[in-house]
């Protein structure tokens, strides 16, 4: 979670590029996140840096979503 006095300065996309890079080095072959759905904030983060809504289970209930990225 980024302070809200924080946001819209891409510290947000920094922390997923460098968890995605991490997660590449330690050889997992892709991630999931929940998102809540009134957050398009995260959710363009998310999708930024390549996270697409999980195409089994999308959405899980009324305020979460489910995306995954594949690396």
């Amino acid at each position: 979670m980024i302070a809200d006095e924080w946001q819209n300065r891409g510290l947000g996309t920094a922390l997923f590029s460098d968890l995605i890079a991490e997660a590449k080095k330690q050889g997992l072959s892709r991630m999931f996140a929940y998102f809540d759905v009134e957050n398009r904030s995260i959710i363009r983060v998310g999708q930024k840096v390549g996270f697409k809504p999980s195409p089994k289970e999308g959405r899980t209930d009324y305020s979460m979503t489910r995306a995954e990225i594949a690396f």
